[in-house]
């Protein structure tokens, strides 16, 4: 399943719901942070497989701070646009 499909199944969703303080809110950020990272390896894998490159981090660092405000398919947008700079 490609990643912007797995977004709208909802795969990157918390289950958890959000506490303003506490042992609750830290699960929940745990959870939050868990399905960011499964989002950036899903990413990354359906981009570049098992290749590694010097700016994949990069890459997504920057995808993520034009696009996460929006969304994470407005991500995947900004990861595929700028993915090209690295094709060169």
């Amino acid at each position: 399943m490609e990643v912007r499909d797995k977004i709208r199944a909802g795969e990157y969703e918390t289950k958890l719901h959000f506490f303003r303080s506490g042992e609750r809110r830290k699960a929940y950020d745990i959870d939050v942070r868990r399905l960011e990272e499964k989002f950036k390896a899903d990413l990354e894998e359906e981009w570049f497989g098992k290749i590694e490159h010097p700016k994949k981090n990069l890459l997504f660092e920057m995808a993520w701070e034009y696009g996460h405000a929006s969304g994470l398919e407005e991500v995947c947008t900004h990861y595929e646009s700028f993915i090209r700079l690295l094709e060169r």
